[in-house]
């Protein structure tokens, strides 16, 4: 195992260790408790498209993932295990090359992704979409207390004082 020989700024190394992935720990269960609570929520919005769905069971995984990235932080520092210190630093290396391609994939994907949100929405709302498609528009019209998504064109739309947005994004 290791040393417990420390020396006082090795001790102050391994405790700020321990305190800084315990609140990556933390923040990765936020994270994935806040996702799979969306995931229950808002299950109207993921049968409107796979990829809604797709990018909450990604936010899932990254959560569980920086949990795991805070457990092998705390016990490999708690433990002065080698091996569970080595584990993060690959799990760390991993997570910073996925923000960085995150990052690229939302920038370079950001106007694509609000046209086929805005399509999917006009497409579940007009009168030609299927009856259940036209339930699921409306159930979430109710839960966002607004009606149409370029302004009140349903009959059930007109007399209401539901507030009317010409984009799918709140602003």
């Amino acid at each position: 195992m290791g040393n417990t020989f420390l020396s006082g700024g090795m001790k102050a190394v391994k405790y700020l260790l321990l305190f800084f992935n315990l609140i990556i720990f933390l923040a990765g269960a936020t994270l994935a408790g806040l996702a799979i609570w969306l995931a229950v929520l808002y299950q109207n919005f993921q049968q409107m498209s796979i990829s809604l769905a797709v990018v909450n069971y990604i936010l899932i995984g990254i959560g569980v993932l920086i949990m795991l990235l805070g457990f092998f932080g705390c016990c490999g520092a708690a433990m002065e295990n080698l091996c569970l210190l080595y584990t993060y630093s690959i799990l760390l290396i991993i997570v910073l090359v996925a923000e960085i391609v995150l990052a690229i994939l939302i920038f370079s994907f950001k106007e694509r992704t609000e046209e086929e949100i805005h399509r999917m929405m006009i497409d579940y709302s007009t009168a030609g979409a299927s009856s259940d498609k036209q339930d699921l528009m409306k159930k979430i019209e109710q839960q966002f207390n607004c009606c149409g998504i370029a302004g009140p064109t349903r009959t059930d739309c007109q007399d209401t004082n539901k507030q009317v947005r010409s984009s799918p994004f709140p602003s």
